[in-house]
């Protein structure tokens, strides 16, 4: 079995992916499942950590928003290419599909069963639009 240890941030777990079949949250999302990147590959999920809310850093999750698009992470989870809580409104970011967005709003909110997954390739993945990095490495799996 491949499982993760803790680490640091995250994203809600409410936060869709797409996979070849049809879109999932990240909460459902398996080992073994291929989601979309930030190149618009399919690629293996292999490790996963998910279900733990950071209670303790309830101040600590921001809920970025772009148009209708919006995630909400841990302050020093990276998307967009920065942490989170680094984002400004009115600055642009990566966003899916090499498009850019500018931020509409950067709100402080309560904290969410959150996780995050690791990809095959270690690439970044696409969550609710946004290209998020994994905050896991090869170095968190066990196998």
């Amino acid at each position: 079995m491949i499982a993760a240890k803790i680490y640091i941030g995250c994203i809600d777990g409410d936060a869709v992916l797409k996979l070849p079949d049809k879109p999932r949250m990240l909460k459902d999302v398996e080992i073994g499942d291929k989601v979309l990147n930030s190149r618009g590959d399919y690629v293996e999920v292999v490790a996963k950590d998910f279900g733990r809310p950071h209670d303790e850093r309830e101040n600590d999750y921001v809920e970025l928003t772009c148009g209708t698009y919006s995630i909400i992470a841990t302050t020093d989870h990276h998307v967009g290419g920065k942490a989170a809580g680094d984002w400004h409104i009115g600055e642009t970011m990566e966003f899916y599909n090499g498009k850019r967005c500018t931020l509409d709003s950067v709100d402080k909110v309560g904290a969410v069963l959150c996780g995050d997954i690791l990809l095959s390739d270690g690439t970044d993945y696409i969550a609710n639009g946004f290209v998020v990095t994994s905050q896991l490495s090869r170095s968190d799996i066990d196998v």
